[in-house]
């Protein structure tokens, strides 16, 4: 009997020690295992689209979106409208054109605190009256009181390190034919 309690006992270390080696060995392997978070912090990136005209500001568009910092999120906005731009010729006719704001924007966290935050943006919009003047009756319009639509267009991409509360002006273009000056401004916002 003795014999066999020896036996049970010795088995009963063997198999303990046995465990207790695969479980620290699973400890080692969860210390240097990469840490996947469900949990990403959720930012506010809001972007201000600015045009000035010399110093007077004519146009502030503010855009807003909620993106985690996993860097595997991707947050898109798209803002538009058909606009109709008419063709010359006898009768003026209409083909409709899409212009808008479309952004992608995602976040990387960086071992300092703080984001590279990834941007697209692209923007478009019609100038211009298009059409004959609308002030005179079809009769008399002319021909040559046609003025086309002018479609502009805005496009940046760009990588950015913020971090929280931080504003930068990412962007500065002065348009070549009208001397406009759009600024764009991004601003980070951790929500907490």
């Amino acid at each position: 009997m003795k014999s066999i309690f020896s036996m049970l006992l010795i088995l009963a270390l063997a198999l303990g020690s046995g465990l207790a080696m695969g479980q620290d060995k699973n400890e080692k392997a969860n210390l240097t295992a990469p840490v996947v978070r469900d949990d990403a912090t959720q930012l506010k990136v809001q972007l201000v689209f600015n045009e000035f005209s010399g110093d007077k500001k004519v146009k502030s568009l503010p855009y807003t979106l909620l993106v985690g910092s996993g860097g595997e999120g991707r947050s898109k906005l798209r803002m538009g409208s058909r606009v109709p731009v008419a063709t010359g010729g006898e009768k003026t006719s209409y083909q409709y054109m899409d212009v808008g704001t479309n952004i992608d924007c995602w976040a990387t966290p960086l071992a300092d605190g703080r984001y590279r935050v990834t941007l697209t943006m692209e923007r478009s919009w019609a100038e211009g009256e298009g059409a004959a003047d609308e002030r005179k009756p079809a009769s008399e319009s002319k021909d040559t009181d046609y003025r086309p639509a002018v479609v502009r267009q805005f496009r940046s991409e760009m990588n950015v390190p913020m971090r929280d509360g931080q504003t930068v002006e990412a962007d500065f273009a002065t348009d070549p034919i009208t001397g406009k000056v759009i600024r764009l401004e991004v601003t980070l916002t951790v929500i907490k």
